[in-house]
């Protein structure tokens, strides 16, 4: 009996807990299940909007190929609206273009986009080489040696010492040039450029 006793006791208790948080437990159980609602919202809206923004970029790749103007114009819109990688690679993407057709200004500005939209360690010094070549045809050589100094990586280290080099003979610094492509050819750089290379260094001034 004492044994009876204490287990309806303990179910008394126990009724008597879960009439008085009834509740709250089912407030909580609601606000679950409204929190995971969203969170699968989320989720979708999401994948859908990364599945438009994949087609456009599609898009943009076909528009850059014919060039009208008014297809870079919506390549420039395009960038403006996804601070995302689609944004940055249509960025890189519009600047080749520029370069082709020698406007070497908004080529940049479409480069700095990209640069300041990446946190991809191999993508900026690629930017940054792009930058420099850009650099270099401006003629603005302080400034392209400064922003090969910023790649650091040394995978790109025979095209940095290379284009370092370019600069450097383009100043009338023979020896700093002839350093640089030593330095490109000591880089485990490829064979086509070790030959590029060594005509290079063959051609400067004594």
């Amino acid at each position: 009996m004492t044994i009876y006793r204490t287990e309806r006791k303990i179910l008394e208790i126990l009724c008597q807990f879960f009439t008085k948080k009834k509740t709250a437990l089912i407030l909580g159980i609601v606000f679950g299940l409204l929190v995971l609602s969203g969170w699968y919202y989320w989720r979708n809206h999401q994948d859908v909007n990364l599945i438009a923004v994949s087609q456009a970029y599609q898009e943009i790749n076909a528009y850059l190929q014919i060039g009208q103007i008014e297809d870079i114009v919506e390549t420039e819109k395009f960038i403006k609206n996804n601070n995302n990688s689609y944004g940055v690679f249509a960025a890189l993407k519009l600047a080749r273009y520029f370069v082709k057709h020698n406007d070497f200004t908004r080529a940049e500005q479409q480069l700095l986009k990209a640069h300041s939209h990446t946190t991809d360690n191999h993508l900026i010094s690629q930017i940054n080489i792009r930058l420099a070549r850009i650099q270099i045809q401006k003629k603005k050589w302080d400034y392209a040696i400064n922003i090969l100094d910023q790649v650091k990586s040394a995978d790109w280290a025979p095209i940095v010492q290379e284009m370092r080099g370019d600069v450097l003979l383009a100043i009338g610094d023979f020896q700093g040039a002839r350093e640089a492509y030593s330095n490109s050819v000591a880089s485990n750089s490829s064979e086509v450029l070790r030959m590029i290379l060594r005509i290079k260094l063959h051609n400067l001034p004594n």
